[in-house]
């Protein structure tokens, strides 16, 4: 498990592909557990931020097994979503620093921890399209593109799943 761990860390920094993870379910199992563990929030509530956790991952996981079906790749799920998942985590616990540094800071201080944010979405969105470039053997300009889709509709879901809950919270 522990090679597996670093080749995530690998994959996460452009340094080894996907198809060099195992095909493993036991791993597809514990990078998930553990993408999901690591987009938690620190404060609020832990069951909703669960939830929406869950949600984003889920959602995630049928964008890119569909796209892995339309380009006749399916058996590389497992593969794909342990590296993406794995990936994710790992940007995830990265961003937890910058994460508190902006819930420490106020007014014109927010601008550098913002902005190393930014780095760190871009950064997610890289490693997304360089994990689907390899995966669905995709010009590089496609990989971007669905990347920045896939998280687009991550980002919706998240909206509307935080809109109901405001909405059922108000009922």
């Amino acid at each position: 498990m522990l090679s597996a761990i670093s080749l995530i860390v690998r994959i996460s920094l452009f340094r080894a592909n996907p198809q060099e993870l195992p095909a493993s379910p036991a791993l597809l199992a514990f990078a998930g557990g553990l993408c999901l563990l690591s987009a938690l929030p620190q404060g609020g509530d832990p069951a909703f931020a669960a939830l929406l956790a869950l949600g984003q991952l889920v959602v995630l996981a049928v964008l890119v097994a569909y796209a892995l079906r339309r380009r006749g790749f399916p058996e590389r799920a497992t593969q794909v979503l342990s590296a993406l998942f794995g990936a994710l985590a790992v940007i995830n616990l990265a961003t937890r620093p910058v994460l508190a540094w902006m819930e420490a800071v106020e007014g014109h201080a927010l601008w550098t921890p913002m902005l190393i944010g930014m780095c760190m979405l871009l950064w997610m969105t890289a490693v997304m399209a360089h994990i689907l470039y390899q995966a669905l053997d995709t010009p590089p300009g496609m990989a971007a593109a669905l990347s920045i889709l896939m998280l687009g509709v991550v980002l919706a879901a998240t909206i509307v799943l935080l809109s109901l809950r405001a909405w059922m919270l108000d009922a």
